[in-house]
């Protein structure tokens, strides 16, 4: 989710109105996510003998991640070794061997009800499976809990704050994890990754 920092030409939340940073216009925000997401998908498809898409929305682009989703679908409908999820829901669930993954933004029923949500949309997949695990973003902060039902996490993000988030006061820590499942004992492994480590990495 919140892939695209803002959803209109006019450099505001479409929910909050909050006015948020813009380097540049609209149509070259659009040109900058489909280029820099489609390198992604390469780089992946190199590596992995399958990738699947999934363009959450959020609730900084409601309308962005629409598009962006129908796009790479038509772009991709020859490509066998991409799946793009097409389903409108902000709550998603797939299963990886005895592993649920579920994910969704955090902007609609936030990180301590999402579990409940996931579980109860997709009760198949959570019979059915050992290891169950939730992420969200959204507030930026990391945070962590486990129930009965799965593992949740609250990610951080990787960019940097705008003026509104400086000005709020918002200094969450910026980061993204890889984290690995496998099939038959669930997650077994992460790597997390900051700006600074990520720059340093490039350089050499």
């Amino acid at each position: 989710g919140d892939f695209l920092h803002y959803d209109s030409l006019d450099a505001v939340t479409p929910l909050s109105k909050h006015v948020v940073d813009s380097d540049t216009r609209y149509r070259l925000l659009q040109r900058v996510a489909i280029r820099s997401i489609r390198n992604i998908i390469y780089m992946m498809l190199e590596k992995y003998p399958n990738v699947i898409i999934s363009m959450t929305e959020g609730n900084h682009d409601l309308t962005g991640a629409g598009w962006l989703t129908e796009m790479f679908d038509a772009f991709y409908e020859n490509e066998k070794r991409i799946t793009v999820i097409t389903n409108p829901n902000p709550f998603h669930a797939m299963q990886w061997g005895k592993c649920m993954v579920g994910w969704t933004h955090g902007h609609k029923k936030g990180f301590e009800a999402s579990d409940v949500v996931i579980a109860g949309m997709y009760p198949e997949i959570f019979g059915l499976t050992k290891f169950r695990y939730l992420h969200t973003g959204h507030l930026h902060s990391k945070a962590t809990k486990e129930t009965s039902l799965m593992q949740s996490e609250q990610h951080n993000t990787m960019s940097s704050p705008d003026a509104y988030s400086s000005t709020s006061g918002y200094v969450s820590q910026r980061s993204a994890n890889v984290i690995s499942y496998h099939t038959d004992f669930g997650e077994v492994g992460r790597q997390r990754l900051t700006p600074d480590l990520v720059k340093q990495l490039v350089q050499e």
